[in-house]
């Protein structure tokens, strides 16, 4: 390594390793004490990492410097402080629009990566290499298996990428191309919306046509640029849209539902918000609630006189429960809209929800009434 290399390098300090095998770490640049993420790698990527540095390519984590040596190379990157999607994913399933927004941000990436010259494959898209920061932003990280694209190359020679995302021609069938990533990108997008990977479970309704094509065992077959994909999910999501361009629903690079800051999730809707005086206005209106209903009289329906006595409690305490369930379910309180009724691949979810939230509603007025007719008539 080359002296004025080895000085560079010594201005970072190793705090802790991120792997098992002794190969990242982060270290933090003791000239302004910024946090970076250092990795050793093969030689093989040198060309790829070389690339990537010089080129300024949004969403993905900056390639800071590249020190090469006899056997291997030191890359130092940007360090990216956020979630990588196979957490959130380890817990549920993301909505489509959640998976639409990453997919489209993943496209607008890739679209910049395989027009470089010669283009660069990442042959690793997956979860755990997805991060969601905290502010909604998305990045792609770890091109460790990355490769540039050569068009005289008749097949791979070595298999680089993880089970279940690899294409088949990553098994040595052909070359890598830009179409390699399409196929992770329909894994994931598969993944994403049922949690399991198409060999297990193939998504239902209007996503299963961009699944079934970016997946296509023969390369020709599926999308051949990371836009047709873009445009392929945009045509699912907005049916009414014509003439979309790349881009056009990319949200930024952000995920399109940011996590909503909640203090805890047994607190009710308004309860858990951040802004003090949003909780303020939730408490006020649920104790609003409860003295409206837990004070109301009610006549009965036949005489027209008022009810009294447990009759009367009976009624104030049906109505309390219809509103206030009805409050709890709109508001997702620990996500209860999402498991009743159950959800699909996303169609008919707002009819859904109003079948929900009717079903809330009338169900302790029919409890009510039901106790009526057995113990007050």
């Amino acid at each position: 390594m080359k002296p004025e290399h080895e000085l560079e390098l010594s201005f970072f300090e190793e705090l802790s390793s991120l792997d098992d095998k002794g190969k990242v770490f982060l270290v933090k640049d003791m000239r302004d004490d910024t946090i970076h993420v250092k990795k050793i790698l093969s030689k093989d990527v040198l060309d790829v990492y070389d690339a990537l540095s010089k080129a300024e390519i949004p969403g993905i984590a900056k390639v800071e410097a590249v020190f090469p040596d006899d056997e291997q190379i030191i890359v130092i990157e940007e360090h990216i402080n956020g979630t990588a999607l196979s957490r959130i994913m380890k817990k549920r399933t993301l909505k489509p629009e959640e998976a639409a927004s990453v997919i489209y941000f993943l496209c607008d990436a890739l679209s910049i990566l395989h027009t470089m010259n010669p283009p660069v494959i990442h042959r690793d898209i997956k979860p755990s290499n997805i991060i969601i920061g905290k502010d909604g932003t998305i990045r792609l990280i770890d091109f460790d298996a990355a490769s540039r694209f050569t068009p005289e190359k008749n097949r791979d020679t070595t298999l680089m990428g993880t089970q279940g995302y690899a294409a088949p021609e990553q098994y040595g069938f052909c070359r890598s191309g830009p179409e390699t990533d399409i196929y992770a990108l329909g894994v994931l997008l598969n993944e994403m919306l049922t949690g399991k990977l198409p060999v297990e479970k193939t998504v239902n309704g209007p996503f299963a046509s961009v699944v079934e094509k970016a997946t296509a065992m023969d390369p020709e077959n599926r999308y051949h640029t990371a836009d047709e994909m873009s445009r392929a999910v945009s045509r699912v999501m907005h049916p009414e849209r014509e003439g979309y361009t790349s881009g056009e629903t990319s949200s930024s690079g952000q995920f399109y539902y940011k996590k909503k800051p909640r203090r805890s999730k047994y607190l009710l809707p308004g309860l858990d918000a951040k802004e003090i005086y949003i909780r303020v206005m939730s408490a006020a209106g649920y104790v609003l609630l409860g003295w409206s209903c837990l004070n109301a009289d009610y006549t009965d329906r036949e005489t027209g006189s008022i009810l009294h006595g447990s009759q009367l409690w009976l009624n104030r305490i049906c109505m309390f429960f219809a509103l206030f369930l009805t409050i709890v379910y709109l508001g997702n309180f620990m996500g209860v809209r999402e498991k009743f009724p159950s959800r699909d691949s996303g169609r008919h979810n707002g009819l859904k929800t109003a079948a929900g939230a009717l079903i809330v509603l009338f169900v302790p007025i029919a409890v009510c009434v039901i106790i009526e007719r057995i113990f007050y008539v």
